[in-house]
């Protein structure tokens, strides 16, 4: 017998998912990401950006700049035994991206550096700085940062970057971005090259994009039963934060603290109410505007750099974005993905940060074990 023609009601009811169609029907999303291979999600689109363990970090964050990227893999130095067999690697790669990684000699690559390493190098050049620094001590910390390399940055965790083949699944994707909480990961095609970069706001940019098709239960999920959020207290001092006054470098020095990609700025004359946010990612707008920085943390304000931040044209976030415990799933995988920020703020209704939700969490909270 001839295939049954789905109903006129069932076809109005169908969603494009890649090129594979799918009744209307609550999935979740366990289902929605395991019914997908990352090779089905194509390739990347322009060159991937590399540097060598021996580059300068100010010039790896100019290219991070000037490439509007966040982050890109690293290859040993360019005076190793190797070096010229990776080089021409390196240039054959323009439109198929780098080699498969096994195809180098082990030792020639050494990681993956992002913004947050080199802000976290920032902060440790400047731990014994305190105040505004004199001409001497600025002039030291200007020639430690404009002589430090991509080898002192880069972080022990970071230096095998974690790689699966296309024929994976998008949920296996999912599963080692949760479990090891690594912000990316590299997938590799049949002919054994990285043809794509797979990272946590891909999964929450796919999430967003299929709410149509995803259970209602998840979707309009509270955050207040968020796992991550019932296993803390919701004491506003517990989150590290920078008030508004403080100098703009004590914001990075926190993130290097607590390891973290971002804090919030708070008013402190007014209860620390949530007044703009800085984050990582900002090192790149002063990198391509200044020529002296690293001044500009020292001058201005915590506020002050963050406003200078967002008045840029190709920001897109407010200077401070934020939900409440009532909000829902749904509310927070549509603002991390129309704003493009990598966390939200949840505020109580005196608009202090009790918690943090990132990227992780929101996957964690919803993809089984």
């Amino acid at each position: 017998d001839a295939p049954k023609r789905p109903s006129s009601m069932a076809m109005a009811n169908m969603y494009d998912f890649g090129g594979m169609h799918m009744l209307a029907e609550s999935r979740t999303p366990d289902e929605l990401l395991s019914a997908k291979k990352l090779g089905d999600l194509g390739v990347l689109k322009a060159k991937l950006q590399f540097c060598y363990a021996d580059d300068k970090c100010k010039d790896v964050l100019d290219k991070i700049a000037q490439h509007r990227i966040t982050c890109m893999p690293v290859f040993a130095k360019r005076g190793s035994p190797s070096f010229g067999a990776c080089q021409q690697l390196m240039q054959d790669a323009f439109r198929r991206c780098v080699p498969a990684l096994e195809t180098i000699p082990k030792e020639e690559v050494v990681g993956i550096i992002d913004v947050i390493d080199v802000v976290k190098l920032i902060a440790r050049l400047h731990g014994d700085t305190r105040g505004y620094p004199s001409p001497t001590r600025y002039a030291i910390e200007w020639v430690e940062w404009n002589h430090a390399t991509v080898e002192e940055a880069l972080v022990q965790r970071k230096r095998t970057p974690f790689v699966l083949p296309a024929t994976a699944s998008v949920l296996d994707a999912a599963r080692v971005l949760i479990d090891t909480r690594i912000p990316r990961i590299l997938v590799r095609d049949k002919e054994g090259n990285i043809s794509n970069v797979i990272t946590q706001s891909d999964l929450v940019t796919m999430l967003s994009g299929h709410t149509q098709v995803l259970d209602p239960k998840v979707l309009h999920k509270p955050i207040s039963t968020f796992r991550h959020i019932k296993n803390k207290t919701k004491d506003p001092n517990h989150v590290l934060k920078v008030d508004k006054n403080a100098r703009a470098i004590e914001a990075f020095r926190m993130m290097d603290y607590g390891d973290v990609s971002a804090v919030p700025v708070v008013d402190s004359e007014r209860d620390n109410k949530l007044v703009a946010n800085i984050s990582a990612r900002d090192i790149r707008g002063i990198i391509a505007e200044e020529s002296d920085f690293p001044m500009s943390l020292y001058t201005q304000t915590a506020l002050q750099f963050a406003q200078r931040m967002h008045a840029r044209k190709d920001t897109h976030a407010p200077l401070a974005v934020s939900l409440k415990l009532s909000d829902t799933f749904k509310d927070a995988i549509t603002k991390l993905n129309e704003l493009k920020i990598h966390r939200v703020w949840i505020v109580n209704d005196a608009e202090q940060v009790t918690h943090v939700l990132a990227l992780c969490d929101i996957l964690g909270e919803i993809i089984e074990p």
